[in-house]
């Protein structure tokens, strides 16, 4: 919003002008009191939104100058919000260097993240709530089962499963309709509100090209 100054008028007590009594203009700006509620507004309004359009703990940077953080902290809910921000005017960033400076923000919490996901596969193995299994992952993925798929990079698994009626084909060499199966399993894992962590050999729970922990 831009609020206009007010001005009044009333009849002043000087010198009339051309026959008529002089007006004179008041003026009443935009005070700090004012100010600071348009800001608290504004947030309110940026917290409300932030929270229509996340999951609950999907990580938040807070890119703002100091003033601004302080008060956005303060009426937040999200519990994704990271504990550091980007400070100063993001107006001075392009979309690229903003993106650069929050992923650095950014990066601690995705490691962990990853490393406590892949703990959690292991502590699921004997209660058969993960797998290695190609077939296991693609059918759970398409049921919205998977709640963390760990795909190796640079592999291609060339086939097609046929989920409704659970049939898993594979081959050696890409065929005209074949897709890359382990592609496959990280879409119909985000599709489903999961989270599909591509990783290089050594770092892949028990050194499986493919692996995932189940919701149920």
């Amino acid at each position: 919003d831009v609020r206009q100054p007010v001005l009044g008028i009333h009849s002043g007590a000087g010198r009339p002008a051309r026959g008529k009594e002089a007006a004179v203009f008041t003026g009443q700006g935009v005070g700090v009191d004012d100010e600071e509620t348009r800001t608290l507004e504004f947030v309110y309004a940026v917290e409300r939104g932030l929270r229509h359009r996340l999951r609950e703990q999907e990580p938040v940077v807070l890119a703002a100058v100091e003033e601004l953080q302080a008060v956005y902290r303060k009426v937040n809910r999200h519990r994704g919000l990271l504990e550091h921000g980007l400070h100063g005017n993001p107006d001075r960033l392009n979309p690229g260097e903003l993106h650069k400076a929050a992923w650095e923000v950014a990066r601690a919490y995705f490691d962990e993240e990853k490393r406590q996901a892949i703990a959690t596969f292991t502590e699921l193995r004997g209660a058969g709530k993960s797998s290695k299994d190609l077939h296991d992952v693609l059918l759970a993925a398409y049921q919205g089962r998977v709640q963390s798929a760990f795909i190796e990079t640079g592999i291609h698994i060339w086939g097609n499963f046929d989920f409704d009626g659970d049939v898993l084909e594979l081959h050696d060499n890409r065929q005209p309709a074949d897709e890359n199966l382990l592609n496959l399993i990280a879409i119909q894992t985000i599709l489903h509100r999961g989270t599909a962590y591509q990783l290089p050999r050594q770092n892949m729970p028990e050194g499986s090209f493919i692996a995932a922990t189940f919701r149920y």
